[in-house]
């Protein structure tokens, strides 16, 4: 059971967010932690437009 701290943290993220706000969240993990736990068909798309842009 979430707690009620939990629980209002999720909603405002999910509900309430801000692009400033998930930036600020993802900047906080960290370039390896995202890495690792990115789903791997967000990767794959990743690298495709990586292929096309020639990054």
């Amino acid at each position: 059971m979430l707690s009620l701290k939990t629980y209002a943290a999720s909603y405002l993220f999910l509900f309430r967010s801000k692009p400033s706000t998930h930036l600020s969240a993802l900047g906080r993990l960290g370039d390896e932690k995202i890495r690792e736990n990115t789903p791997e068909v967000l990767m794959a798309l990743v690298e495709h437009i990586r292929r096309r842009v020639s990054l």
